[in-house]
């Protein structure tokens, strides 16, 4: 009931990013394939080059610091009682390793949002709604999911202030990006395979990358090609389309 009263609160005064698809009615995995799937479509049908980066947030739900957390919440005017009881939902959770036969002494949790539980997704993403505002280029969240996206012939520089502006913000709000397991994704025939950096490193160059458990890949004509069976099936089915038609980029 919380859960469900503060989301609508959250939507009402336009808290959760139309970019963030994750946790929010009406939108959803096959929402924000969609999306993606549309736009890079329309690209590469204007012989436009694509260049998509996927980012990978580490232990991002496990990172979220609690009072920093409260701290947003508050300013985005969530006081009073509801605040109080986040706390205490928040607050006073212990953890304990062991080992073989020992075990360490118990030690209070800080940071994380419960993954468990209905509410800690929801939080989650109020913690980091103010993230995709700061972003110019193309983008889609599915929760700590997160892709940039961008013509690298007009807009390779933005694309990568962006990515200069997401490291900085992690490294602020206590989210630091897995710089390894970021990739890039290079789209189109003509694409000039730019290097992207994030901090010093470059991000890795990879010619297939799981999407939101669905393969997207280059075809042998390095053209865009989607796994029809792997994601047009599912996104057929929850379309309700008896027949699955083939798309061509």
């Amino acid at each position: 009931m919380i859960c469900k009263q503060l989301r609508g609160w959250a939507l009402h005064h336009n808290l959760i990013p139309n970019t963030q698809h994750a946790f929010v009615p009406g939108r959803s995995v096959t929402s924000c394939l969609l999306k993606c799937v549309d736009d890079w479509g329309s690209q590469i049908d204007n012989k436009n080059p694509v260049d998509v980066i996927y980012l990978d947030f580490e232990k991002a739900f496990d990172r979220v610091p609690h009072l920093r957390l409260i701290t947003k919440l508050e300013n985005f005017g969530i006081r009073g009682p509801l605040s109080k009881w986040i706390r205490s939902f928040l607050h006073g959770r212990k953890f304990y390793v062991r080992v073989g036969d020992s075990v360490s002494s118990e030690r209070v949790v800080v940071t994380g949002v419960p993954q468990g539980s209905v509410l800690g997704p929801l939080l989650f993403i109020l913690y980091i709604s103010d993230l995709p505002h700061l972003i110019s280029s193309n983008h889609v969240f599915y929760a700590d999911d997160c892709k940039l996206y961008a013509n690298p012939i007009q807009n390779y520089r933005e694309l990568q202030t962006d990515l200069n502006t997401v490291y900085r913000w992690c490294l602020d709000w206590f989210i630091p990006l897995n710089n390894g397991k970021c990739k890039v994704l290079h789209l189109g025939t003509n694409n000039p395979k730019h290097i992207y950096m994030i901090d010093t490193e470059a991000v890795k160059m990879v010619d297939s990358q799981n999407d939101l458990g669905h393969l997207i890949y280059l075809g042998p004509i390095k053209w865009l090609t989607l796994h029809e069976e792997q994601i047009l099936h599912p996104i057929c089915y929850s379309m309700h389309l008896d027949t699955l038609h083939e798309i061509h980029f």
